[in-house]
């Protein structure tokens, strides 16, 4: 894992895959959790509990909850948060760190800043061949369809909602798959193996079906989205699916070892049996030889 470190005035800004994931500026120190999908919670020094946060759409922060407190926050399209409290999180628009008092995004992984005030950037793009501002290039004047994490180019939400929607069709191919693991067992296989395929089967089941579970909740969070209206079917569809696949599918798993059980464990007697007069033959054999060795 690869650490980068973006300096602007006294504060440390630490990434990890272009993701920040702490800031150390002057005596206060923060620390972020996150999935690949969410931000969690924001740790601070100074401030106990951690505070919780939730985020909807490309990771905005809507909610923060802390110690019996609870702060939430409005936007403009652009990105602008109306509560200027930073005490919970300063984490805000699209999951972007605001710097305090200039209300300032920092892109790209801290390279290019962007003014939700001017809904513009205000320097230059790294690879833009003439360095210039391009003043009101942010998300294409479309932020509501729109973003633009890197700094370089603008990314529709839609590309994240198939994303989301695909992790979710892969987790239920996947819990198919484990479960087959146990559903083609032979009729002569034993007892133990039988177990053992159940069990890992059964975990393979609960970890695809929580893998997905942060795309389940992004797409629950947009059934209500006028943005979406046209999805909503499709998105109710393939959560459904995926409740129901992980509640078949143990079902399966459960039934198809029931049946088989029995059948299974004669198996394992059987093969028990022939292990054992196997190892009487070779200890028979074994004996006439010292046997004959005794009388030559």
């Amino acid at each position: 894992m690869v650490l980068e470190l973006m300096t602007v005035g006294a504060a440390k800004f630490f990434y990890q895959e272009n993701t920040l994931i702490s800031v150390v500026a002057g005596e206060r120190g923060s620390r972020y959790v996150r999935t690949k999908d969410a931000i969690l919670c924001e740790r601070s020094d100074g401030i106990s509990p951690a505070s919780l946060l939730a985020c909807e759409l490309s990771g905005t922060v809507n909610v923060a909850a802390s110690s019996n407190k609870l702060w939430g926050f409005t936007y403009t399209p652009y990105g602008r948060r109306f509560e200027t409290s930073l005490q919970a999180t300063r984490l805000s628009f699209n999951g972007e760190y605001l710097l305090p008092w200039v209300e300032i995004y920092l892109l790209g992984g801290g390279y290019r800043a962007y003014s939700p005030c001017t809904m513009r950037f205000i320097s230059p793009d790294s690879i833009s061949p003439f360095h210039v501002l391009n003043a009101y290039s942010y998300c294409g004047s479309d932020p509501v369809n729109n973003a633009d994490p890197s700094g370089h180019i603008r990314e529709s939400h839609l590309l994240k909602f198939k994303a989301r929607f695909t992790v979710v069709k892969k987790s239920m191919a996947e819990m198919v798959a484990y479960a087959e693991t146990v559903q083609k067992l032979s009729s002569k296989t034993r007892l133990k193996d039988a177990e053992v395929l159940m069990s890992n089967a059964k975990q393979g089941i609960q970890r695809a079906y929580v893998h997905a579970a942060p795309a389940r909740d992004w797409l629950v969070g947009k059934v209500g989205n006028p943005k979406y209206a046209d999805k909503v079917n499709a998105i109710e569809q393939v959560l459904d699916g995926s409740d129901k696949y992980y509640r078949k599918l143990q079902e399966a798993l459960d039934s198809a070892f029931a049946v088989s059980q029995a059948r299974w464990a004669l198996n394992e007697s059987a093969l028990e049996r022939e292990a054992l007069a196997a190892k009487e033959a070779v200890n028979h054999s074994e004996a006439l030889d010292d046997l004959k060795r005794i009388r030559s």
